[in-house]
């Protein structure tokens, strides 16, 4: 997918979502239509910083960020500041992103060994996790699909009904944080990140793989 066309998207489901809102809440009977087109403005701005910052990657990445840190072979990519607010608005997923140690993260499915959630690639990345005594290092917060799927948040909407213009702006800003925070968690949840919180930057392997993956938390230890 190019980098217009997720632009596009983005920009589409953020104006679906302040349309929803609007009739939701009788935005459009209190307000002009001027108001209105400022909110799809300011979202389009939105989005895009979002597409153009959310470099999920490892040195092979299109966009290269060269104000984060190389180790070894690996490339990392910073992390949004929405990432991070979007966790504490919301309380969710404070155990990855609150963390004082490094985190490990992705997503397998524990009922089924299908090569989206491999279980087997879990069960040796965990195995030499454990036998390599990595806890000193790393806080190992890989995820069963189930648990995922009930702690999804989505791209959100309101959560009340909003009596001004002000009022929407920051329900619609807390909707925008907390689809940064999702959208960062979904690409990690079928690959494999290390996520450095200290540092604000993260290493994603797009492809499991467990011996890469292995190599990458022994090379990563002391990043």
């Amino acid at each position: 997918m190019n980098d217009k066309l997720k632009e596009t998207i983005g920009v589409t489901a953020c104006i679906v979502l302040l349309i929803s809102i609007g009739f939701y809440t009788g935005f459009f009977n209190d307000h002009k239509l001027s108001d209105f087109e400022k909110l799809v403005k300011d979202a389009s701005s939105d989005f895009k910083s979002i597409d153009g910052n959310l470099n999920l990657g490892n040195s092979n990445s299109k966009i290269k960020n060269n104000n984060t840190s190389r180790i070894d072979k690996y490339r990392a990519n910073n992390i949004l500041d929405g990432v991070y607010e979007g966790s504490r608005l919301s309380g969710f997923w404070k155990n990855v992103f609150a963390s004082n140690k490094k985190v490990v993260f992705y997503v397998y499915d524990s009922y089924d060994n299908n090569k989206k959630y491999s279980k087997d690639f879990h069960d040796k990345v965990l195995s030499a996790y454990e036998k390599g005594k990595m806890n000193n290092y790393y806080n190992f917060e890989a995820t069963d699909l189930s648990v995922f799927k009930n702690y999804n948040v989505g791209i959100v909407g309101s959560t009340k009904i909003c009596n001004s213009l002000e009022e929407c702006n920051q329900q619609r800003n807390l909707a925008t944080k907390r689809s940064e925070m999702q959208m960062f968690l979904d690409r990690c949840s079928t690959g494999f990140c290390i996520i450095n919180n200290k540092k604000k930057e993260f290493v994603m392997l797009r492809h499991r793989n467990s011996d890469e993956a292995i190599n990458a938390l022994k090379t990563l230890k002391n990043w």
